[in-house]
């Protein structure tokens, strides 16, 4: 088989296992969920082919915001990456994500607290 369609074949698995990852994240969000373990995620299915990975996380608190941010990564044994970034409300609700995205920069953002290293 091809590399071509090697490749083809591992980001076609990659984009299954990310939308199946984002229901169950939107799901949460719907239900305000709290509690979640971002260590144990995915929370409703497993699969030996992929990895998730919190990997930075921040703190931000002024007028307007109470919130922590987590950036994930999420791997594949097929060497394809993505990034996503979740927003934590109080009692640590899920309020929010970001697409995946292949590039980490785009989910950073300046903070007070800096970015810590998970």
């Amino acid at each position: 088989m091809s590399n071509f369609i090697k490749k083809l074949i591992n980001g076609y698995k990659m984009s299954n296992f990310v939308k199946k990852f984002i229901k169950e994240l939107d799901e949460c969000i719907k239900q305000e969920y709290s509690g979640i373990d971002i260590f144990s995620l995915p929370a409703d299915f497993h699969d030996d082919n992929f990895e998730i990975t919190p990997i930075f996380q921040t703190y931000v608190l002024d007028e307007d915001h109470d919130n922590e941010f987590t950036i994930l990564k999420i791997s594949s044994k097929y060497n394809n990456i993505s990034y996503l970034r979740l927003m934590f409300g109080d009692g640590r609700v899920i309020l929010g994500r970001s697409d995946p995205t292949q590039n980490l920069k785009t989910l950073k953002f300046k903070t007070d607290e800096g970015w810590s290293k998970l």
